[in-house]
């Protein structure tokens, strides 16, 4: 009897150590938390010499999986990991020519999972994990692929259109329109900068970031941001455009905001008609149907480029990290612009993510799983990946996502090191 008791014992440790990474929880000098236990969802890589990770983005999420960089066989892939078993629920592998991919500029609608490599446009559906289509654009004859978002189904491509004779210059910046159920048919729906925007050195304006946002009378509007070729200063003037789908008309086109040079480095994101952009070293705010500047706040240095910025309208807040100018994380008032809080933190980081009065977010200095209490700024969490016991470079790479509790229990907070994705009971 006591020889099956010992052995159900062990069974049962084995058992739930295959699951529970650490057992204690650990805090520093200044009672923030720096080891809890984590939840081993599943082994992301075949090969632990070689981490399974892409260019800086968000972690993709759908219903409760998880969008994840995978390797398998040397190759590059994407894996939907279900957050609450482990289970792996798709594995995609099928980029143009067996390519390298990064999925970093993309747009998610309902199970459409849509991004694009520059040259390329894919999209994955997020049920199955299928190649729905995917297409490549020639260099010298289609337009070179920026940036995509998109609203309902319908879905735009911020372009550079290259000059008659040059493949390698974009000579205009246009959006192009096309729908996740068509495939990449796309459409030029308008030409936002045409080809006399060019500097003497052959340089010319260029577009950052386009947004598709709905008007109160239902119409759709589309952003967006370019930079004009202005040889005097290391980045041109910022000019804003909006497009009036639905109407078929400019609302302005290349409006300057005053005392702004640079572009957005992170989607522009609307509240109450506000529209705000991080665009380095910059953090702006514009009225969105007059163009007109409400307020900027500037840090000399400070990037935004992997970080990106979150809203907290609850809070009234804008929060991120300024990646080159004191590595720190800032809040300010989303009304003003004026510093709220701020925070000393990791530099780059992933995206931000908001998940009941907590930013989480992983470090790009320092590899850590960082929480701040949205409130008043101060550390919760300074978490390690578990997995550094064993590897001393597979610290947290930079993907988080937060998902929300259901029957009463706390969220999930998803995080991987390359190797291996876990999951943290959430602070709330």
């Amino acid at each position: 009897m006591r020889l099956l008791t010992l052995v159900s014992l062990i069974f049962i440790m084995q058992a739930s150590s295959c699951k529970r990474e650490e057992l204690v929880i650990g805090k520093d000098d200044k009672g923030i938390v720096t080891n809890k236990p984590a939840i081993k969802l599943a082994t992301v890589t075949d090969n632990f010499s070689e981490r399974a990770v892409l260019g800086v983005a968000n972690m993709v999420i759908y219903q409760r999986g998880a969008v994840l960089p995978g390797v398998n066989n040397g190759k590059r892939t994407l894996k939907m990991i279900d957050i609450d078993t482990g289970n792996e629920l798709w594995e995609w592998h099928d980029p143009i020519d067996n390519r390298s991919f990064d999925a970093t500029k993309y747009y998610v609608y309902d199970n459409y999972f849509v991004w694009d490599e520059g040259r390329e446009l894919y999209c994955v559906d997020l049920l199955t994990g299928n190649t729905v289509w995917k297409k490549r654009f020639e260099a010298g004859n289609d337009p070179l692929l920026k940036e995509v978002n998109g609203i309902g189904t319908d879905f735009f491509v911020l372009a550079g259109f290259p000059y008659p004779g040059n493949k390698t210059y974009p000579q205009s910046v246009r959006i192009y329109k096309t729908s996740v159920t068509d495939g990449p048919v796309l459409a030029e729906i308008m030409e936002i900068a045409p080809g006399n925007y060019v500097n003497n050195d052959g340089v010319a304006t260029y577009g950052w970031e386009v947004a598709a946002f709905r008007s109160n009378t239902g119409d759709t509007l589309i952003f967006t941001d370019t930079t004009d070729p202005v040889s005097e200063i290391a980045n041109g003037q910022t000019k804003i455009s909006l497009y009036n789908l639905t109407r078929q008309k400019w609302v302005y086109n290349r409006k300057a905001i005053k005392g702004v040079y640079s572009g957005s480095v992170d989607k522009p994101k609307l509240h109450k008609g506000i529209v705000y952009m991080a665009m380095s070293p910059y953090i702006v705010a514009v009225n969105l149907m007059t163009g007109e500047l409400v307020w900027k706040w500037y840090r000399e240095r400070a990037g935004y480029g992997t970080s990106g910025f979150i809203l907290v309208p609850e809070k009234n807040l804008i929060v991120f990290n300024a990646e080159a100018s004191g590595t720190i994380l800032y809040a300010l008032d989303m009304a003003t612009g004026n510093i709220v809080w701020r925070e000393p933190s990791s530099g780059t980081s992933s995206r931000l993510q908001y998940l009941n009065g907590v930013i989480y977010f992983v470090g790009g200095g320092d590899g850590l799983l960082h929480a701040v209490d949205v409130d008043t700024g101060r550390h919760l969490w300074k978490i390690r990946s578990p997995d550094e016991a064993v590897n001393s470079n597979a610290w947290f790479a930079r993907y988080c996502a937060a998902f929300p509790g259901q029957n009463g229990q706390k969220g999930r907070i998803v995080v991987t090191s390359g190797l291996n994705a876990f999951a943290y009971e959430a602070v709330r």
